[in-house]
């Protein structure tokens, strides 16, 4: 059975939005006009979208004047989204036909690519496209955001926003491994992020972290999932549950571990297994 992949390019309804506002607009009037014709941006569902919205759009307005020959010009790569999807497939070892919507969007230059519930019984896979990466970066975005895509499919998950601090940790450490071992080459730490000061500042908090975190583990309010992924965390690191399961993955593959394996335990005993990983092996 084949895969089957829709692609939704929001480009075009972008631009319609760019070239009806101009540089000595207020940022509502922007806001609105964005709204309007486009209305597509990488903000986690609450209370405060809007105003992030708001304040993202007006601070990066003038930085779209440089990308917009990148955004004209972007053609999706369909041959891409289907080699890789078989790659990650094959690493967690998931057989069974995939139908994905994947949906490139122009952002706020923050490379925030996500995955979000596209109906009931299918995932967007959600690629910004304003920044000009180099093609091993964009690959590895793609693999990373793919297998959250299978790893959804392999542990029953219905991919929402809302789900347990131990989901996401295991979650990013299965795509950050995911990541490292097809898109082979580059440093650790680029596998996490591209901040270099950032891992090395983690490593020497790292007994901090992974012990911070565990009174978290099956806390799955919108807050708390903030405070893990965008905001400062324990020891005021922002981004710890990526740290977190970088470092246990590490663990888990040196003492038998497969990707396969874990992989495929279930969304719901992810809780009880990332809380005995990490005591079993602190």
């Amino acid at each position: 059975m084949e895969d089957n992949v829709k692609i939704i390019n929001m480009t075009r309804k972008f631009l319609e939005f760019y070239n009806a506002t101009h540089h000595n607009m207020d940022a509502v009037e922007i806001y609105n006009i964005w709204k309007d014709k486009y209305g597509f941006a990488a903000v986690p569902p609450g209370d405060q979208d809007q105003k992030i919205v708001l304040d993202s759009l007006f601070k990066v307005y003038p930085n779209y004047a440089k990308a917009i020959q990148t955004i004209e010009t972007f053609t999706p790569d369909e041959s891409t989204i289907y080699d890789s999807l078989t790659q990650v497939k094959s690493c967690l070892g998931f057989h069974e036909s995939i139908y994905l919507v994947v949906i490139y969007f122009v952002g706020f230059f923050e490379n925030n690519a996500f995955v979000a519930p596209y109906d009931e019984n299918t995932l967007a896979l959600c690629l910004p496209i304003e920044n000009d990466s180099k093609p091993l970066e964009q690959k590895m975005v793609l693999v990373h955001e793919l297998t959250y895509i299978v790893h959804a499919k392999t542990s029953n998950s219905n991919g929402d926003w809302i789900r347990p601090v131990a989901n996401i940790v295991v979650q990013e450490g299965l795509a950050m491994k995911v990541c490292e071992k097809i898109t082979f080459g580059l440093e650790d730490y680029q596998y996490l992020t591209d901040n270099k000061a950032w891992f090395e500042s983690c490593k020497k908090s790292h007994t901090n972290i992974m012990r911070g975190i565990q009174p978290y583990l099956d806390n799955d309010d919108s807050e708390t999932i903030l405070k893990f992924t965008m905001g400062q965390d324990t020891t005021n690191h922002i981004r710890e549950a990526y740290y977190v399961g970088w470092q246990l993955f590490d663990t888990l593959l040196s003492n038998g571990f497969s990707l396969e394996k874990i992989a495929n335990i279930k969304a719901k005993d992810l809780v009880n297994f990332v809380y005995k990983a990490l005591n079993d092996f602190e």
